[in-house]
């Protein structure tokens, strides 16, 4: 082994620009690797920045049917137990979804959710422009308000405050 080692060595010795352009090569490899880790790890890793985070619980339910897994918890689940649990500050629903946004004829693929309307102040959420949820409009036929979150706010709007009130299509 260590004489192909040294074989090695010594065309590359005689043939710079191989080794250059392998070096390069190497170089870029590890450097889109680790920007690559990097971005993955603060978009998928990053702990959400809630207020009191420790007390926050995740409810999902078991199939009837014996499948395997756990799922979210359907609406009307979550109106039983918003109205009989009394030990928590408490109770909010969200259920996600990806969606076709689309704006001025550009169409972009995010993640969302549909969410009760005290989703934004049980998890101590701060609206930035605009209000929150009134009652009622999580309800059927009168959901057709949406919150944006930052980024999208940011990436499709350039932060105008003027978006507040706008129409967007979503999902057609």
């Amino acid at each position: 082994m260590w004489h192909e080692l040294k074989v090695a060595l010594r065309r590359l010795g005689r043939q710079p620009l191989h080794l250059a352009a392998g070096v390069l090569a190497i170089g870029l490899g590890i450097g889109v690797n680790v920007a690559m880790f990097s971005l993955g790890q603060s978009m998928l890793f990053k702990p959400l920045e809630l207020r009191q985070m420790g007390e926050l619980e995740i409810f999902q339910t078991l199939r009837r049917d014996g499948g395997v897994g756990l799922y979210e918890v359907s609406p009307a689940d979550w109106r039983d137990y918003r109205d009989q649990l009394k030990s928590f500050a408490g109770l909010a629903y969200g259920d996600g979804w990806n969606a076709a946004f689309s704006r001025d004829g550009e169409a972009e693929q995010v993640a969302g959710a549909r969410v009760s309307v005290n989703w934004a102040e049980v998890l101590g959420m701060q609206i930035l422009l605009g209000r929150s949820f009134r009652p009622g409009e999580d309800e059927a036929g009168k959901h057709r308000v949406m919150l944006l979150s930052e980024g999208v706010w940011t990436r499709r709007y350039g932060r105008d405050p003027r978006i507040v009130g706008r129409k967007v299509v979503v999902n057609r």
